[in-house]
This record gives C-alpha cells, structure tokens and sequence, in this order.
C-alpha cells in the first residue's frame, strides 16, 4: 500500500483496527467469500456518519474503545448487508427467468398461477411482484404474448385452419383464440394472415 499528502494538507493520520470474534468472523464469510474480497458499495448517507464517529472517538484513546468497536461492528454489517441484498437480486432474477422460460417451454398446456408456483420457493404475492419487476408484465399476459407470437408464426409458415392453431397453441376454443388475437394484434386471425401472405408491393 502507498499513501501520499493530501493537498494543502500537512499529513494524514492512518488508524488501524483489528476486529476479532464470532461476529466478525461470521460476517467475514460473508464479505471474503471463497476467502477473497469483494467490492462493496455503500450508501455515503449511511457510512459517513460511521467514519465521522470512528474519528470523533478515536481521539478519546482507550476510553472510547467500546463506541468503536460498535461502529466497526455497524460497518462490517451495513457491507455484508449489502452484499447479501445484491445475492437476493440476483437470485430472484433467476428465478424469475427460470419462470418465464417454463411460461415459453408450456405454453401450449394449461398452465395457471397455481403451476407456475409450485415451480418456485416464493408466494404468490411476492412472485408476482418479482414478476413485473424483471419481465415487466404479468405471467398470464406473458402466456398470452408467447401464445399470439407462436399462433402468428404458424397463420404464416403453415396452412393450418384457425381452429387447429388455436388449439396448438394452448387456446381452448378458436373464439377465444380470435378474440385475444385481435386485441392484441389488432387484426383478426384471417386477417393477419391474409395481410403476411400478401405480395410486397414494387
């Protein structure tokens, strides 16, 4: 480590501080996973008044020793809390992913709130929430989108009849089909399809 003068400063004081403990050595599995250190960051709001403590207790000498060691104690925390925040992100990114490709994997079965659920570890308050959060909509309108996209490709790639899409793709009658169709698209099945099939214009 190198340190140097700050500007119009005529030197610095460096503290050292050596934490031992259960506690500290449980947060230090925390902030040194597989025993290497980890950047964290911090809100200034909530670590300078940390630093201004330490330093105003500093100077008291040994009778200030316990208020410091609750601030570095505070401190420790306040950084493994938020790196364990960032663990929970990511992991209920994944889980939600996981959800919406199960979504894209079935789409073509019946599928309701109830099944989706019993694929994750979390309520059903709380999934939709994480739902709408990462994937911006909720799960049935999810189906819906991944039903129409997959029923457009086949109005166009195949000569199916509009009944038979709307049952592969997971609709159980073709009025329903026709109806979500159209408000999603805007047009109607036969519509859609006469619309794609149509020669370009030169």
């Amino acid at each position: 480590q190198s340190y140097c003068t700050a500007p119009g400063q005529d030197h610095w004081h460096h503290y050292w501080a050596h934490l031992d403990g259960a506690g500290v050595a449980n947060l230090a599995e925390v902030l040194q996973p597989q025993g290497r250190l980890s950047p964290v960051t911090v809100s200034r709001l909530e670590m300078q008044p940390l630093f201004e403590s330490l330093a105003a207790e500093w100077e008291h000498g040994a009778a200030a020793q316990i208020e410091i060691c609750l601030a570095l104690h505070r401190m420790l925390a306040l950084m493994a809390r938020q790196l364990l925040a960032g663990d929970e992100s990511r992991s209920n990114r994944t889980l939600i992913e996981q959800a919406a490709e199960y979504i894209r994997q079935h789409y073509a079965e019946p599928l309701s709130l109830d099944s989706l659920l019993t694929q994750t570890p979390v309520s059903k308050s709380w999934f939709l929430r994480l739902f709408r959060q990462y994937m911006g909509t909720t799960p049935y309108n999810f189906l819906l989108s991944t039903r129409i996209t997959r029923a457009k490709e086949l109005l166009v790639l195949t000569d199916f009849s509009v009944c038979e899409i709307a049952h592969q793709v997971g609709f159980g009658d073709e009025s329903n089909f026709s109806t979500r169709f159209t408000a999603m698209v805007g047009q109607s099945p036969q519509q859609y399809r006469k619309s794609a099939m149509k020669p370009a214009e030169n």
